[in-house]
């Protein structure tokens, strides 16, 4: 069997590879830890490009959303190492990520009918995702 057909080779060993390889040029380059979470980012990229492919854009299904949100995701996370930044934003994307991430990943359900049960889900979702942004 070709390597880059393997399942775990596309699933497990390239993604490892890419993200240690990322963390250890990155580190390299900025002398420490700042920007390590491009690397989490570079390896779940190189993962879903080998099983999945490039998805198109805009992305029609929430599977395709996800790869975009990790790369926006660690474009933010860069960003935010990079510069000096207050307090009070780490805190307004806390809070404010979830709900776009939420909005952009239910937009089809949006624009249909809604329910109280929708509306629930999205706010225990949005509860818990705020959590642990906000905690991390």
């Amino acid at each position: 069997m070709d390597l880059l057909q393997n399942p775990l080779f596309q699933a497990v060993l390239a993604p490892l590879l890419a993200c240690a390889l990322a963390a250890v040029v990155l580190g390299l380059l900025t002398g420490g830890r700042a920007l390590l979470g491009v690397a989490l980012a570079v390896g779940f990229a190189t993962g879903y490009l080998l099983m999945e492919g490039l998805p198109p854009f805009p992305p029609p299904a929430a599977k395709q959303k996800v790869f975009y949100l990790v790369l926006l995701g660690g474009l933010t996370g860069a960003v935010l190492d990079w510069r000096a930044r207050p307090p009070w934003i780490l805190w307004a994307l806390a809070l404010l990520w979830p709900v776009l991430i939420l909005l952009w990943l239910a937009w089809r359900r949006l624009t249909g009918g809604l329910d109280g049960t929708f509306w629930l889900t999205v706010l225990l979702l949005w509860m818990g995702a705020a959590l642990v942004l906000g905690r991390l």
